[in-house]
Parts: C-alpha cells; structure tokens; sequence
C-alpha cells in the first residue's frame, strides 16, 4: 500500500526526518512519500502533515477540512493535544519509528472505518425488500429519529460552556478539539474586545485568557471580565509562555483563577478542569 504525505510548511529539520522516515517504510507493508504540493489523491491514500505552529498552514488545514471534513491529518507541534478521528498531533521530539508507527495505526483504522461504511450487498428477494421499506418501518425510523434528536438537544443543553480567547490560532484549535473531546461547548475569540463583547451576551463555565494580545493584555480584559455581568462568577485561567512569580501574582490581582504556561501540556490542563469545572 502506498500512501502520500502531503506536507504543508514543514521546517527543514522535520521533512529532513519525515524523508528518512519515508525512505525507511520503502521496505515496510505501508509505503510512504513526501511531497509539498496538495495532490487530487483519493482520501484513503494520502495524510495531510502539518505545521502546528506555522499560521499559514493552519488557515490551509482549516480551509480543506471544510471542505471534506473526513481529511485525515497530522499536526507537529511542541505538544500534544490531538487525538481525535480525523486530527492526530505529535510533538515534535516524537518523531522517529514511534511516528512511523502512528502513521501504520491512521492508515489501518481509516481502511476499516472504510469498510464497515461499505453499503450491503443488495437484497436480490423483493419480499425480504419490501419488509424493510414498508410504511411502519418508515415511520419507527423517523420517529427513533426525532427521540434522537430531542435527546441530543437535551445532552446540548447540559454542556458545560468554555471561551477561549488568544490570537493564535494554533492555540485556541489544539484547546479547543481538546476541550471538545471532553464534551465541552467551545466558543473562541481572538481578541481580548472580541472575549468582552461574548462576556457581555451569555453566561461561560470557563475562560481561556491569552495574556499577551494586541490592543489589550489579558490582566486588563481579566479585570473587565470578572466585573461583567454574566461572567463575574466564571473561572479565568491565564494562558502565558512566562511562568514567573511576578506574572502569576499580576494575575491573581487582576482576578484570575489559575495559570497554564504554553505550550499547554495535557496533564495540567486536565488538573484545571478538575478544579475548576
């Protein structure tokens, strides 16, 4: 089997291990090739790889997977906060054979997904066709349908609803597919007015604050949060790539909950929802 990965702004040090690692799998049952350019091949032969931390790579990913949500793709980043069926994310020290064995796992759990999304052999006995399509049939189905859709309204209702606020995007897509996984309903925005303006309209069970953003810093928009009508009650943990005592304290003053230093690791990230959730 031969599969393309199709690489969008990689850096030079990761395509330079990405070809080893293709020229390696020449001798493997999965054979796999690098290329830079996105080609017309059918999704069951080719995986996207792409830049985690290059913003232009993700607006691309985030343009196809409209386009076909069923695209399967590898994110390379300095964390790992991707796991779910379509996206995998491997940090960036990862990868060697451990990264060849992932690739192996996406490939043979897509081609069994595939198979079991197979339509059924048609029914050549025109009576065993009919028993299926009569009209009581039809209407057990809608109806099932309809109890389905009240209950997953319901399951919507209960949510617990989180906003994450940073002017990455690569930050705010890795949060927020993790906080998703763990059935929160996400809200994004990528600037500290953008975060007030939600704050001010609907009621949030967390916030994600970014402390450095362009026209205000997260102690400011920290501050305005915690005063605003809906949100005054609501947990806001800080997202900073400065970890130092003077910061956190900035932050307690300005009303802050917790603190997560980038890149977000997964652990801690879990320990804030426990205690704040």
């Amino acid at each position: 089997m031969n599969i393309e990965l199709q690489a969008l702004n990689l850096t030079t040090d990761v395509r330079l291990i990405l070809s080893g690692l293709c020229r390696i799998s020449t001798k493997r049952p999965i054979k796999y090739s690098l290329t830079d350019s996105e080609s017309e091949s059918s999704e069951s032969d080719s995986v996207l790889i792409i830049n985690g931390e290059d913003e232009h790579s993700v607006r691309r990913w985030e343009e196809l997977k409209t386009s076909d949500p069923q695209l399967t793709a590898v994110v390379i980043n300095n964390d790992d906060l991707h796991d779910n069926v379509t996206t995998y994310s491997v940090a960036r020290e990862s990868l060697g054979m451990k990264f060849l064995h992932l690739l192996d796992a996406i490939v043979n759990t897509r081609k069994e997904a595939i198979a079991k999304l197979a339509p059924a052999p048609e029914a050549k006995d025109d009576k065993a066709q009919n028993a299926f399509t009569t009209p009581e049939k039809v209407d057990q189905k809608v109806a099932e349908i309809s109890v389905a859709k009240k209950i997953a309204k319901a399951a919507a209702a209960t949510q617990k609803r989180a906003l994450i606020v940073d002017d990455s995007a690569s930050v705010r897509r890795q949060l927020s597919e993790f906080l998703k996984r763990r059935n929160l309903n996400v809200e994004e925005a990528s600037s500290a007015s953008e975060a007030l303006q939600k704050a001010d309209e609907r009621t949030y069970d967390i916030i994600f604050l970014d402390i450095v953003m362009p026209e205000m810093d997260g102690y400011k928009a920290c501050k305005k949060i915690k005063k605003s009508k809906h949100c005054g009650e609501t947990p806001v943990v800080m997202l900073t790539s400065k970890s130092s005592t003077f910061n956190k304290a900035r932050g307690i003053l300005a009303g802050c909950d917790a603190y997560l230093t980038k890149p977000v690791k997964v652990p801690l990230l879990k320990q804030v929802l426990l205690e704040q959730l």
